[in-house]
């Protein structure tokens, strides 16, 4: 198989278009041929700025760098260089915020194409609305808001200080590092959320959800699945309110809980030294801990 050399020429200027040679991808017997044509755009913007980019059938991967740009790398793909061509990217900005939308021919094509992303942010944008479907999404080191959306792809999100709104179907979740709020919303894949500060609210189903906190926690938590596990982690000496529910399983702590209403095999309510920010969980057919690190 041939293959031509890609290439990105980066050009100078506000905003920038790269036009490369196709390159020819053999999935092997009945994958068929996926060709791909790479484009780049550069914007000049100003701190605290906001992004919106909105494909399919690609994975968006951003992170920030120590520039007053957004910079904008990609490919759109299909099974033919005629029918990759249909796909159109649509472009633009303002020094307050960018808008990047991947538009589909408008005829069915069937599922082999799309287009992908990797882009970089000043550290303080706000990623304002972030879509895809069949890909995965990636953020880091951003001190801005996230909101995020795939389907039947995972969210990845590393060191983000801001709120964050993440939801994927058929997908996992996983947030390490966070100050701020986290809504994180999935269903047939985990939630796994570590070093948190901030309030959450975790719901799955078909899927475990694992929250560890570093410090005491502050606000409250809610996590809700079924057909799976909750573990809640945090240090010994977290003051927080307790209430859990599952059916089918059972609730273990390792913390000494002061009960409160009703207590059973399946149902817990009380205080961890004296009460704070509630701890609200429930699941049925999974089990419930309260653990320490």
């Amino acid at each position: 198989m041939t293959r031509n050399i890609l290439f990105f020429c980066v050009l100078a200027g506000s905003c920038a278009t790269v036009a490369c040679d196709d390159m020819d991808f053999d999935f092997g017997e009945g994958g068929g041929t996926r060709v791909e044509s790479p484009f780049h755009y550069s914007y000049d913007v100003k701190p605290g700025g906001r992004l919106e980019v909105e494909t399919f059938n690609g994975a968006v991967e951003i992170r920030s760098w120590d520039q007053n740009k957004v910079d904008v790398s990609g490919a759109k793909y299909a099974n033919s260089a005629a029918l990759r061509d249909q796909i159109k990217i649509d472009s633009h900005a303002t020094p307050d915020g960018v808008e990047v939308r991947v538009i589909r021919p408008s005829e069915h094509h069937g599922g082999n194409m799309g287009a992908r992303f990797v882009i970089r942010v000043p550290l303080n944008f706000v990623l304002d609305r972030i879509t895809s479907s069949n890909g995965q999404i990636k953020v880091e080191d951003l001190e801005g808001g996230v909101r995020v959306h795939t389907s039947n792809g995972g969210i990845h999100l590393s060191r983000i200080k801001g709120n964050v709104d993440a939801t994927t179907n058929n997908g996992a979740i996983e947030l390490n590092e966070l100050t701020g709020r986290a809504v994180l919303t999935t269903s047939n894949g985990h939630i796994q959320a570590d070093h948190l500060t901030g309030p959450v609210e975790a719901t799955s189903s078909n899927g475990s959800i694992n929250i560890a906190f570093e410090a005491p926690p502050k606000s409250d938590i809610h996590a809700e699945t079924s057909n799976s596990s909750i573990e809640v982690s945090m240090p010994e000496s977290s003051a927080v309110r307790v209430r859990a529910s599952t059916s089918n399983s059972s609730i273990t702590s390792d913390f000494q809980v002061d009960q409160s209403g009703t207590v059973s095999k399946t149902h817990l309510e009380g205080t961890i030294h004296g009460g704070g920010p509630m701890l609200d969980l429930e699941t049925s057919n999974g089990s419930i801990r309260l653990a320490k690190p």
